[in-house]
């Protein structure tokens, strides 16, 4: 079973889905020409699922990340959302 689920829709083949796991990460990326995000979720070493939210400078600069805008996990069992930095609910 899947540790992570990611989806993605676009022109084509409709929904297209990938997975991962405790040793491989799930990373995604969109690209806009000018902008884009990039998403990384992974298992840190005290078994806590991670996310790192990145901006890109889309297709033109290659779609590599350039500013994180957000690192966290979700706090169990609150639920809550913590930014990873500051250790406070985001």
């Amino acid at each position: 079973m899947a540790r992570f689920y990611g989806t993605i829709q676009g022109v084509g083949r409709g929904e297209v889905t990938k997975t991962g796991s405790r040793n491989n990460p799930l990373y995604a990326t969109a690209n806009g020409w000018e902008c884009g995000a990039a998403v990384k979720l992974w298992v840190d070493g005290n078994d806590q699922d991670r996310i790192e939210i990145w901006l890109t400078g889309g297709s033109n600069a290659g779609g590599r990340p350039e500013k994180q805008v957000f690192s966290g996990y979700l706090a169990k069992p609150t639920g809550q959302i913590i930014n990873a930095d500051t250790g406070e609910e985001a």
